[in-house]
């Protein structure tokens, strides 16, 4: 019984216990402080995460790759109408210098022929003074008895109306300003 009893002696038990109790504890310190530390590396590995995956991701302002295809073609659809502006003003721009290299030529061809002073001195002045005068829309009409222009009919600009200016007893300077009023007057019909 004495073997027994010393087997059994509380205060050894307790001893027991309360060593279980310190291991226990430590080792949950440590499970404490290990779950601490792990907590802490996966917040920080979140934290990475949600920074990769933030960077990752096209800023607001960047357009996406859809809009940056449809930019794109709608510069190459403005490059492309512009370069085809360019080529038909070229052509445009090569065809005037034809001409003005024709008309040039045709000039230099016109201003080589001389006219005879001959032919020119035959010309009747007066015949051709009339014919411009009438081009011009002055028609001039002349008195049968004595010969003279008594009167002018006058064409306006857009030719719609006709007047005649009596000529008698105007000077040349009245002549030329009511000439040149009804020949710049527009006709506007009254209704």
């Amino acid at each position: 019984m004495r073997e027994a009893s010393s087997a059994l002696d509380p205060t050894e038990n307790v001893k027991i216990v309360m060593e279980i109790q310190e291991i226990m504890k430590t080792r949950e310190g440590n499970w404490r402080a290990e779950t601490e530390k792990a907590k802490a590396e996966a917040r920080s590995v979140a934290e990475a995460h949600h920074s990769a995956r933030v960077a990752s991701l096209r800023p607001p302002n960047v357009p996406s790759e859809e809009q940056q295809a449809r930019t794109i073609s709608s510069l190459d659809e403005a490059q492309f109408r512009v370069i085809k502006s360019i080529n038909d003003a070229e052509g445009v721009l090569s065809s005037r210098q034809n001409e003005r290299v024709r008309a040039r030529t045709e000039l230099g061809s016109w201003e080589a022929k001389d006219v005879d002073e001959d032919v020119a001195s035959g010309l009747d002045t007066n015949a051709l003074r009339i014919r411009l005068s009438k081009e011009l829309g002055f028609e001039p009409v002349v008195d049968r008895n004595t010969s003279k222009i008594t009167k002018m009919i006058v064409r306006n600009d857009d030719n719609t109306d006709m007047d005649v200016v009596e000529l008698a007893g105007l000077s040349e300077f009245e002549i030329a300003n009511q000439l040149w009023e009804k020949a710049t007057t527009v006709y506007q019909p009254t209704s």
